[in-house]
């Protein structure tokens, strides 16, 4: 009886999602705040509140996650300050785990940037979303000063800078998140499959009919 009452308490309960995680997870579905309000099955105002961090119903939020993102558990969206106040620990990462994707492949060792910077490039699968692949490029940081961090932190987030300023082009890269992950900086963009840029410069120079369709 004392374990049905809790359910029902933390039922009746508001709590808050993260927003920050809600909006990687929407970008991940090529979701709009307008679809996933839609998907999600909330009337707008509370997929508003839901998608800005502020409190809904339990069920409420763990109707919206499960319909938008087959997200059965809504521990997993919920604000860290919510987590914390439930005691669940948030502080150490699954292993092989990024944000909400999970490391499927790595397709390069170290390797290191005209500046120094040491990088791997890796495959990564969603946890939720069936079927979402996304490319990570991993910064190792962990070496470094805060004074270092701080000289590096314009060149990290110029890839992200790029690709919102130049939009929609088919041979632009989607941008997906960006974060600072236990010391790794971490660009996740959407996979495409094929043949990358690199792969087909060693093969020769582009020719002037190819770049009327690259560019």
């Amino acid at each position: 009886m004392k374990r049905e009452g809790l359910a029902m308490e933390l039922e009746q309960r508001n709590f808050r999602a993260d927003p920050l995680k809600l909006k990687r997870l929407r970008i991940a579905a090529s979701l709009s705040a307008q679809e996933f309000q839609k998907v999600s099955g909330l009337n707008k105002d509370t997929a508003r509140k839901l998608l800005r961090g502020e409190p809904v119903f339990l069920n409420t939020l763990s109707q919206a996650v499960r319909e938008a993102f087959n997200i059965d558990n809504p521990l997993e969206v919920l604000h860290p300050e919510e987590l914390a106040d439930l005691g669940v620990q948030t502080e150490v990462p699954s292993p092989g785990h990024v944000l909400e994707w999970e490391i499927g492949e790595y397709l390069s060792g170290w390797q290191q940037t005209s500046n120094g910077l040491q990088f791997q490039l890796l495959r990564l699968r969603h946890r939720f979303l069936e079927g979402r692949l996304a490319r990570g490029k991993c910064y190792e940081l962990r070496h470094m000063s805060t004074e270092e961090q701080s000289r590096v932190e314009a060149y990290l987030r110029r890839h992200v800078e790029v690709c919102e300023q130049i939009g929609g082009h088919p041979n632009i890269a989607v941008n997906l998140t960006a974060a600072l992950v236990g010391g790794l900086w971490w660009v996740l963009d959407r996979w495409e499959d094929g043949e990358t840029l690199g792969e087909r410069l060693r093969g020769g120079a582009i020719s002037e009919y190819e770049l009327r369709f690259i560019m």
